[in-house]
């Protein structure tokens, strides 16, 4: 049987908290790509140009990835249908990052200005691709983990429930007062015997002794 997952109600707190990581990680990110992908030094506000368009680029491919994990978990079952799921991941980054990168070229060589060979083009692909995989396997493998702990305390909840209801059929099957009205209907349908009803009798009080 599937088990369906739960939606987790996000605290506020920890909302907040993964929009500072976020934003500092794409600032990072953004900053460190104005060396790597351009490598060069320029003035100030140069340099500030060329962070505007690194920091929109890492921007647009941080969310977008995770758009394209969410919808993609919805759509395949993490456990059942891993394949699919990943095969889809792979196909539908690439294309989303290919489309991202050709906007960044463009402002790279008509905004700053700043010409670009075939290798400078393939480099910045590739190595947005490179980020772009390493953003969505951290957010796939904490996706992975929180639906296989959720699962886990499901399956758990179930075994205790299950314990739970054997138990209360159990308990139930050895009811005392189940028992102790049976001994009294027996007895009235053996009245009329003297030693039947006597043995009777001592039953109940060995049987409530033994309750107590």
């Amino acid at each position: 049987e599937t088990i369906d997952c739960v939606p987790v109600i996000e605290q506020p707190q920890n909302h907040l908290r993964e929009l500072i990581i976020r934003f500092a990680g794409i600032s990072l990110v953004s900053a460190v790509s104005v060396f790597v992908d351009f490598g060069y030094e320029q003035s100030t506000s140069g340099f500030l140009k060329a962070f505007l368009v690194s920091f929109v680029r890492t921007a647009l491919i941080w969310h977008g990835s995770m758009i394209i994990i969410q919808y993609a978990m919805n759509v395949y079952s993490l456990f059942k249908e891993t394949t699919k799921l990943i095969v889809f991941q792979v196909f539908a980054l690439s294309l989303f990052v290919l489309l991202v990168e050709a906007g960044e070229i463009y402002a790279i060589e008509n905004y700053l200005k700043i010409p670009l060979t075939q290798n400078n083009k393939v480099t910045l692909i590739l190595g947005s691709l490179l980020i772009t995989f390493m953003i969505s396997s951290i957010y796939a493998s904490v996706a992975f983990f929180g639906q296989w702990k959720e699962n886990l305390l499901r399956t758990q909840a179930l075994e205790k429930a299950n314990l739970e209801a054997r138990y209360d059929t159990l308990r139930n099957q050895v009811n005392p007062h189940f028992l102790f009205n049976s001994l009294n209907t027996l007895l009235m349908l053996v009245n009329d015997n003297p030693v039947a009803s006597k043995y009777v009798e001592s039953i109940s009080e060995i049987m409530r002794y033994m309750l107590q």
